[in-house]
């Protein structure tokens, strides 16, 4: 029994650390706002890239879902999701790497955080298990079902993952039968969905012809992203020619698929850690650096987290869904003033035309739509006309724009405003809000 003591102590630890920095230190962005309602749209029963758009599969959103039926659908749930996956990531980072693992948890919180609920690092997740499972010589099936998981999750990276999965055992035919069998079980059940759902159409339009509208919006090769990204390229093509029998190097030239199109920190950090331990995994350490590790992981957490003691803002919140999520003042004076213009407008529909339209829409209990995540390259192909031209037609409806400034830089597609607003007429200006109906025709 007491062998367990200490282990069940470290892993609690770690659970505990990863819920209250992603709750209380980690500032709460707009990324996170939109994998937490695309589980709650699912979960209360809406039908993903039917009422409302995403630019993946749905396995990721349809996973954190597991305990809503049982404690309900606010953020707080959601990050123990999120806390528990991130426990079991470092369980399997020791396993495969032991005390070397403290190495690579360092990269987690620096240069920036990477443990936010996101479907990002639970491809990073899936791809140190497959490593894992590899390394432990198991069930082929399993494996190619693994691969399938990951299609499900972000097929612009899983796709990448069949030719390592497949090309290993290309002599081993049945090794190989089991391992197309295993991934193609899970995209079968999928498009068993789509058809039940009438979803096929709309999911080919968001996450495969979206792309090319996708990669037009988002991402640049000639940026610093874009050259430390082909450094990476190059850096992984010469481990796999001087490893090429090991398949870990094979899957990490596969990861490389999760920097593009966007080559940003984030990305580039989440493949620099499966760089990291694929390189420690054949590298001999002889000290761990625990004790100054684990200082500096906590260290750097309290300086990200710096807003949560220098500005203050009433915590536990009481904004509905996001009561133990830490949001600024200024998240929680546009709320506000949302829940009156929903008061005062209850009989009419809103539209956000705004950035944070999930974070209003989750926060007043309202269903998701297709308009409140008009990001460049979401919207399906040639997204912006379409949208632009549908919300033309909303007749009747309010239209809540922000009074912030939204640059070019953001990834709002400014298109959709510049087409809309000169087709509307103010109605009331507020602090944060201008509302807007669309101008009546002259007869």
């Amino acid at each position: 029994m007491k062998k367990w003591i200490k282990p069940i102590l470290f892993y609690g630890a770690i659970f505990l650390f990863v819920l209250c920095s992603n709750l209380l230190f980690h500032e709460f962005d707009l990324d996170e706002c939109w994998n937490y309602g695309f589980s709650v749209g699912i979960f209360h029963g809406q039908v993903p890239y039917r009422d409302f758009n995403m630019v993946i599969p749905p396995f990721f959103p349809m996973l954190f879902t597991i305990l809503f039926p049982f404690f309900g659908s606010s953020i707080f749930i959601y990050h123990i999701e999120q806390a528990i996956l991130v426990t079991i990531f470092i369980y399997l980072l020791n396993k495969y790497l032991g005390n070397k693992m403290w190495l690579v948890s360092i990269f987690l919180i620096l240069p920036l955080p990477l443990l936010a609920p996101n479907y990002n690092f639970f491809l990073l997740f899936l791809f140190l298990l497959l490593l894992v499972l590899e390394e432990k010589k198991t069930n082929s099936f399993f494996l190619g079902l693994l691969v399938g998981v990951m299609m499900l999750t972000k097929h612009t990276v899983g796709v990448f993952f069949i030719l390592p999965l497949l090309w290993h055992k290309r002599k081993e035919k049945k090794e190989l039968l089991l391992r197309i069998l295993g991934s193609i079980l899970p995209l079968v059940i999928f498009w068993v969905y789509l058809i039940f759902t009438n979803g096929i159409e709309p999911f080919i339009d968001y996450t495969i012809l979206g792309l090319f509208d996708f990669s037009k919006g988002n991402g640049d090769y000639f940026s610093l992203g874009g050259f430390i990204f082909i450094l990476f390229v190059l850096l992984a093509f010469y481990l796999k020619k001087k490893n090429s029998h090991h398949m870990e190097t094979s899957y990490l030239l596969a990861f490389l698929s999760i920097c593009i199109p966007l080559f940003n920190l984030y990305h580039l950090s989440l493949f620099f850690i499966a760089l990291l331990i694929v390189l420690l995994k054949n590298t001999t350490i002889k000290h761990s650096f625990s004790l100054a590790s684990a200082t500096l992981i906590l260290g750097a957490t309290v300086i990200q987290g710096q807003n949560f003691f220098v500005r203050p803002s009433l915590y536990p919140n009481e904004i509905p869904n996001f009561k133990y999520r830490y949001i600024e003042s200024l998240g929680q004076q546009h709320y506000q003033e949302v829940k009156e213009i929903k008061k005062s407008y209850s009989s009419s529909k809103l539209i956000f035309l705004a950035r944070e339209a999930y974070f209003y829409r989750l926060a007043l209990n309202d269903k998701l739509s297709p308009y409140d995540l008009m990001n460049k390259g979401n919207l399906g192909f040639k997204g912006s006309e379409k949208i632009g031209d549908a919300l033309l037609k909303e007749e009747g409806a309010i239209f809540v724009v922000t009074n912030s400034h939204v640059t070019s830089e953001e990834q709002f597609d400014l298109a959709i405003l510049e087409k809309v607003i000169p087709h509307l007429e103010k109605m009331e200006e507020k602090e944060y809000f201008t509302l807007y109906q669309l101008k009546k025709e002259k007869e």
